[in-house]
């Protein structure tokens, strides 16, 4: 399921207000952002769920980065590429 929200509130705090709503005993939910740490700021501690984050972002902070880690950022970059061109199949 996705649930699209806007308004005035950030991300974090819309997906703590739709956490509270959800079903006791349900497994935990998988929530999908970027790693800005105001997507999970507002939420319960009490509240288990799995997080992932998005490869494109995580690719954008390894170019950010591969000045200071040339060869490691290469090789990540290259195997990225791999999962990319899949994807775009």
């Amino acid at each position: 399921m996705a649930i699209f929200l806007t308004g005035r509130q950030h991300a974090g705090e819309n997906v703590s207000d739709v956490l509270k709503y959800r079903a006791a005993g349900l497994p935990a939910p998988v929530l999908m952002c970027d790693a800005s740490a105001s997507n999970t700021s507002e939420l319960d501690e009490n509240i288990d769920y799995l997080l992932a984050r998005c490869i494109p972002h995580g690719r954008r902070k390894l170019v950010a980065v591969a000045g200071s880690f040339p060869d490691q950022c290469r090789h990540m970059l290259v195997e990225l590429g791999k999962v990319f061109k899949v994807d775009a199949q």
